[in-house]
């Protein structure tokens, strides 16, 4: 669902039914519903374990459900967050300043920002990055930060 979630705010997700699986770990241009995952049973990835994938082999009555700093660096360094942080920016694209904070927050949260989330957003965009290796602009950087959001992942 998370991932699926993801792709919806960004624009990407395929909603084509049926077909084979894919491989949704190693491609994270793969916009295919997650339910079309390719699941090794011998050998399930890394990223599946840390989001408290069902183990295939057995029956559970109920799945663990964990909060691990594993997740939250996947959100930061994975590139499918990257591809899916460029594709909301990029549905932004023809907006500026706070016309794009209010765009983005409607994609994401659809709601409209606070004026102190509106001028945060702004300062954020603004401020000349701490390292030059970004492979993000600052707008992608902030979609970024905007996806990664506890808001997104979890019902208050």
């Amino acid at each position: 669902a998370m991932r699926d979630g993801l792709l919806t705010i960004a624009g990407r997700l395929d909603p084509t039914l049926g077909g084979r699986p894919v491989d949704i770990v190693n491609d994270a241009k793969n916009s295919r519903r997650t339910v079309y995952a390719l699941v090794d049973r011998q050998s399930l990835p890394g990223l599946f374990r840390s989001f408290d994938f069902a183990v295939p082999d057995q029956s559970v009555e109920r799945r663990p459900m964990t909060t691990v700093p594993q997740q939250a660096l996947f959100g930061m360094n994975s590139p499918f967050m990257m591809e899916q942080a460029k594709a909301l920016s990029a549905r932004t694209d023809k907006l500026t300043g706070e016309l794009r904070v209010h765009e983005l927050y409607r994609l994401v949260y659809a709601r409209n920002p606070e004026a102190s989330e509106v001028q945060a957003g702004l300062r954020f965009v603004e401020t000349p990055p701490a390292s030059e290796r970004s492979q993000l602009t600052p707008w992608q950087q902030y979609a970024q930060v905007l996806l990664l959001t506890n808001e997104v992942m979890f019902v208050d």
